[in-house]
């Protein structure tokens, strides 16, 4: 195959599986209620602010893949081998997606709060990452936007961006649980990585205390990772 067929194919490919991605948690979610929406005092803003982040690059992709408007300062062709990794690491990035929904169950929310009988969940994908739905986008968003831009210049911007949001989601989500689980969470921590396994965080990444003061503004996170409701009858 010529190298600018592999690049429609990848393109295309790569939109099929960035629509399943989408397709599968709104179908999850059906009859859950509206998931955008949280209590302010303990999401701060910041689901807010990653769902305009996602309507942004949504349209930028899709006008930087349909207009080629970055043509010139793009890669004109890939190898196969690249397109077929780019691929596997979106899939890979469903799996985990799907992993960590099916582990939180009816708990999975974009929203950030504490409820009453709530637990912390150290099992499954969760007892390796500490916010696998938030890996689960980066592994899905970075090959899907460097196949249909092939601008490595976008896929900069796009990291900066990405780090610049979910940090703050980031930050946000685990100070409230510090705060839910005292006992429980701060070893979680040592054992587990953000976003991928067994990453130490340098203390820089860590926010002081009064960062998450009731003035503070952070946005909200896209799920409610690491706690759901026990449930009530046990299971096998």
């Amino acid at each position: 195959m010529e190298d600018r067929s592999v690049v429609m194919v990848g393109k295309w490919l790569g939109f099929v599986v960035w629509l399943f991605y989408l397709s599968y948690e709104v179908w999850v979610r059906k009859g859950r209620g509206k998931s955008w929406q949280a209590e302010e005092n303990t999401d701060q803003s910041t689901t807010r602010l990653i769902r305009r982040w996602l309507l942004f690059w949504t349209v930028s992709v899709s006008f930087l893949a349909v207009t080629g408007f970055l043509l010139p300062l793009s890669l004109q062709t890939l190898p196969w081998e690249v397109v077929a990794a780019c691929l596997s690491i979106m899939l890979t990035g469903c799996s985990l997606r799907y992993s960590a929904m099916t582990v939180l169950g009816e708990s999975f929310s974009r929203t950030l709060k504490v409820r009453e009988d709530q637990r912390l969940i150290r099992h499954g994908v969760y007892s390796v990452l500490r916010h696998p739905g938030y890996a689960a986008n980066l592994c899905v968003w970075v090959p899907l936007i460097f196949l249909e831009t092939r601008s490595p210049v976008v896929v900069a911007f796009f990291l900066l961006s990405f780090a610049y949001v979910y940090r703050r989601r980031i930050l946000s989500e685990e100070q409230m649980l510090r705060n839910a689980f005292p006992q429980e969470y701060p070893d979680y921590e040592k054992r587990t990585g953000r976003l991928i396994p067994y990453l130490i965080y340098p203390a820089v990444l860590q926010a002081p205390s009064s960062h998450f003061g009731s003035d503070s503004l952070i946005a909200r996170p896209q799920e409610t990772a690491c706690f759901t409701n026990p449930p009530k009858i046990p299971t096998i």
